[in-house]
């Protein structure tokens, strides 16, 4: 044996797998996000579809598929709510036109017949969802009407004043 062989060393060769850390991250977010109520789990969305692009992929498989399952249950309680407030909000001004519908000659009269500023306001408060072009039409005369006979002043006698 030579004097440089018995000097050194064995070397030692270790094989590490390979590790996609970022892969660990989304899927460590995703989990996280369960108790944050699925706030996290857009972040945990995108770190799992970076890490589809390096090996090993098991961890961001699993953070992709739980971020996505998070973000669909959101998408369904949240958008659940949101549209059924619309249906009701949707189905009240169907009965509001339904009203005006059935009441339209009555109210259309009561429109030729204003002649105060707080009457005009008040239909037009009441029925301000109202499409009908001859409603709107004599709305807009009546308000012309009662404005050109100017604004009433307020006359303080007819208050009765606390002492």
């Amino acid at each position: 044996m030579s004097e440089q062989d018995s000097n050194t060393s064995p070397t030692v060769v270790i094989n590490q797998n390979p590790t996609n850390s970022l892969g660990l991250a989304g899927f460590i977010v995703s989990l996280v996000s369960f108790l944050t109520c699925g706030i996290l789990a857009p972040i945990a969305l995108i770190l799992s579809i970076i890490a589809m692009f390096k090996r090993p992929k098991g961890f961001a498989i699993a953070g992709l598929v739980i971020s996505l399952f998070q973000l669909l249950l959101i998408l369904v309680i949240g958008l659940g709510p949101i549209l059924a407030i619309v249906g009701i909000g949707m189905a009240e001004k169907g009965k509001q036109e339904e009203a005006f519908n059935a009441n339209r000659a009555e109210i259309i009269k009561s429109v030729e017949n204003i002649d105060t500023i707080g009457e005009y306001y008040k239909l037009k408060s009441e029925y301000s969802f109202v499409q009908d072009n001859e409603y709107k039409r004599l709305l807009k005369e009546a308000a012309e009407r009662v404005y050109s006979n100017g604004v009433p002043e307020l006359d303080l006698s007819d208050l009765e004043l606390a002492r």
